[in-house]
């Protein structure tokens, strides 16, 4: 991509400020689900909504204006809720991340809040409670918070 031209995208074309920021290491998927983001300090509980995500890396479209907004470098608990399937349990994807970016538009309702993701673990969803469970590692390549 040349200095000073937008990114082309799907036919989107986004400012070469937002092109810069994108330097993915593996491809997101554009999907909006429910998650929960828990502050490791304090154990606030916010509900969001989710624009993207990847292997390693998720986009946050933050819409609660009574929610705290995180500070870059902050680490945060990520609830993804999936989509119920009819006959399994209610299942969601855990995520320990660090806040990348924080990205308010002018006159948006809305603040981008770009997180890298450390770690996942796919779970049951057991009604998504406010207490935050130390950190530990199971011994099995997985670690469970």
């Amino acid at each position: 991509m040349r200095a000073g031209v937008p990114g082309v995208y799907s036919r989107i074309v986004y400012p070469e400020s937002i092109s810069r920021m994108n330097r993915r290491s593996s491809t997101r998927v554009a999907v909006r689900l429910v998650c929960h983001v828990i502050w490791l300090e304090g154990g606030e509980r916010s509900a969001m909504l989710t624009e993207n995500i990847s292997r390693d890396g998720m986009l946050l479209r933050w819409e609660d204006s009574s929610a705290r907004l995180p500070h870059v470098g902050e680490m945060l608990i990520v609830e993804v809720e999936l989509l119920e399937q009819e006959g399994f349990d209610r299942r969601c994807i855990r995520c320990q991340t660090t806040v990348a970016r924080v990205h308010a538009e002018p006159d948006a309702a809305f603040t981008w809040v770009g997180l890298r993701i450390h770690a996942m673990d796919f779970r049951v969803a057991q009604g998504l409670s406010a207490i935050h469970q130390p950190v530990s590692y199971t011994g099995r390549g997985s670690r469970m918070y």
